[in-house]
């Protein structure tokens, strides 16, 4: 700019969660907008103003385009539910996940539990154990077997196995 700006305001034809414009907050010698929550594409410009209060005449347009992101699907389709094991047994896993964006991570979770006295379910450890960083593919099946001796289960406890997904 040719001279120095005093203030700086987000602008915006669109209501962003009851606003339509904002001040911006100076930092160093630039601004920023530190939060914009966007549900939908939307257009904006940014009205600059120095300290004689004249301001940009000719605005340029800016338009945020949001992207729709459905929910992963993921399936657990190994070990069966119900199926009994071993502590000291492999447990064979299989995993099936689908995302419009790509899996980048995938997690296989689980919950170690015993019934009480009073048939409540009490936990007794959980963890969470990485399996594979993925390069975004957008179909995934992956398969492999824990030795469940490594996770010291015991005799007659539960487990509960979640796939988790990013």
């Amino acid at each position: 700019p040719d001279r120095p700006i005093k203030r700086a305001v987000f602008e915006t034809d669109d209501i962003v969660e009851g606003i339509k414009e904002t001040t911006m907050e100076k930092k160093d010698n630039n601004f920023e907008c530190n939060r914009v929550i966007l549900k939908n594409s939307m257009s904006y410009t940014v009205r600059l103003i120095d300290d004689k209060q004249i301001e940009n005449f000719d605005r340029i347009k800016y338009l945020v385009t949001v992207n729709k992101d459905s929910l992963p699907i993921v399936k657990l389709t190994k070990p069966q539910e119900g199926s009994y094991y071993s502590p000291v047994s492999q447990m064979k896993w299989e995993i099936k996940a689908t995302d419009d964006f790509g899996v980048n991570e995938i997690i296989l979770s689980y919950v170690v539990g015993a019934k009480t006295e009073t048939e409540d379910f009490k936990i007794i450890k959980d963890g969470k154990i990485p399996l594979r960083n993925m390069s975004g593919q957008k179909n995934i099946e992956i398969s492999g077997a824990l030795n469940l001796i490594d996770y010291d289960f015991k005799a007659g406890t539960t487990v509960i196995l979640q796939a988790l997904v990013k």
